[in-house]
């Protein structure tokens, strides 16, 4: 929650939709369900405003109404978890039916320009990532996710994009496209890069998909690029990470993770050896510098 001085609530434009007790600043994101505005509310408040139009040439019927199935399923089924976005208010008025969440941090330092704070953004500004910057994503990313599967609810369009980071906490956001966890899926709506290209079952497209941000987080490729690495990756470093990638986006149903309790328990074993090794490096570097001491 951001705090500003009280505003007065403007008038919308033309280019700013009208909702009640808010004032639309700046879209800061669209996606195949919906646009993403910065809004700040009577108290001053900043939130994101989650937007779907009933403009048919914008927004097409069938595509509404299973936007709203998505969202109902979410809050009916979820309660707050850390790394999920909460939704704060469902409305509607007569143009839109919207959605008020919490809002990404402002990554622009420099200036009053808002640019959330989204993995996808991270990703574009910095190449590589320490190996513990990795596990601490991944394992909020499956925190996440093992939890919305104990309710029974799939993503089914988890990406870098659908990430962001409020007051430094990482959720995932975009309920848009939420459905059965066990129900079987065509590889069609959603983002095809961060889906198996076969019918598959919720459980498994959301794990494919972390597989796959986990993937471009360690190599610093896109998905198009899977499962290359380049040169310039020390292989030594990522090996691990890359184990788990590859059994998260495996096409062989033997090797694959069976649900997201799998996956996380690997990333905490992962967690535990880089731990070890770096206790051991720390250990290893005193040493150096006692025996240095006693030379000098």
């Amino acid at each position: 929650m951001t705090k500003n001085k009280k505003s007065k609530i403007l008038p919308a434009t033309d280019m700013r939709p009208h909702i009640p007790d808010f004032q639309l600043i700046a879209r800061c994101g669209r996606g195949g369900t919906g646009e993403v505005w910065e809004a700040v509310d009577l108290d001053g408040i900043h939130r994101a405003v989650r937007l779907v139009s009933y403009d048919g040439s914008k927004m097409p019927v069938k595509y509404r109404r299973k936007d709203a199935r998505s969202i109902a399923l979410y809050r009916q089924r979820t309660d707050n978890h850390e790394n999920l976005q909460e939704i704060l208010h469902h409305g509607r008025t007569e143009k839109y039916s919207y959605y008020i969440t919490c809002l990404a941090d402002n990554l622009n330092k420099r200036s009053e320009q808002y640019i959330p704070d989204t993995l996808a953004e991270r990703l574009k500004r910095k190449k590589k990532f320490s190996s513990e910057e990795i596990l601490n994503i991944m394992l909020a990313v499956a925190n996440a996710i093992e939890y919305l599967h104990a309710c029974r609810v799939a993503h089914l369009d988890l990406k870098p994009e659908n990430i962001i980071f409020s007051k430094g906490v990482l959720k995932i956001v975009d309920m848009g496209l939420a459905g059965e966890c066990d129900e079987t899926y065509l590889p069609s709506s959603g983002t095809l890069e961060y889906m198996p290209k076969r019918p598959c079952s919720g459980r498994a497209r959301d794990i494919f998909a972390v597989g796959m941000i986990l993937y471009c987080l360690y190599s610093g490729n896109s998905p198009e690029d899977f499962p290359e690495i380049g040169e310039e990756v020390d292989m030594d470093e990522i090996r691990l990470f890359n184990e788990i990638a590859l059994k998260c986006c495996t096409y062989t149903p033997v090797a694959e993770y069976k649900d997201a309790s799998a996956l996380k328990k690997d990333l905490l074993k992962l967690q535990k050896i880089y731990s070890e090794n770096r206790q051991a490096e720390t250990f290893l570097q005193k040493m150096v510098r006692l025996v240095s001491f006693w030379r000098s």
